[in-house]
């Protein structure tokens, strides 16, 4: 049996890039706290819109060419996802606007980098741990720390 080490089918619909975005858009270009937490919130609206709109759209389809009213629970569970992950951007939206609220307290702001720091590393250790494990989504892990890091020294922040 071949093993497929390098395997693309995780590097779009992963969730490991999530931590290095959210850090980027806390940090890029000095924001003011309320701009930070539209950033991230408009664009966590703005993945879950297009992803559920298109599912829908093709359970939508699905139901209608296959003549089976079964493919439009999907947009039932398709909604309950976006609703969730909404939730988490506008938890993360506030999470930013913290940070940079409180940017003169550089401990706080560093101290509330840690999660996204070690969610990079979770993912890195959860990505070689499996069997077997995504060479490709490491590398995504590692270039996401390595760009937590560098926007974590940003000095305009």
């Amino acid at each position: 049996m071949k093993v497929k080490r390098f395997n693309f089918r995780f590097l779009i619909s992963n969730l490991d890039i999530y931590p290095f975005i959210v850090v980027f858009l806390i940090s890029f270009k000095n924001p003011e706290p309320k701009k930070v937490f539209w950033r991230i919130f408009i664009y966590f609206i703005g993945l879950c819109l297009g992803y559920y709109g298109y599912t829908s759209i093709i359970s939508f389809y699905q139901a209608f060419a296959y003549k089976d009213l079964i493919y439009l629970s999907n947009i039932i569970l398709d909604l309950a996802d976006l609703l969730g992950y909404s939730f988490i951007g506008v938890l993360a939206g506030i999470w930013g606007y913290v940070m940079v609220k409180h940017k003169d307290k550089q401990y706080l702001y560093h101290v509330m980098l840690l999660p996204f720091i070690l969610i990079s590393i979770y993912d890195l250790y959860s990505n070689f741990t499996c069997n077997p494990p995504q060479l490709f989504m490491m590398i995504v892990d590692i270039l996401g720390l390595i760009g937590i890091i560098i926007c974590s020294l940003n000095k305009k922040i």
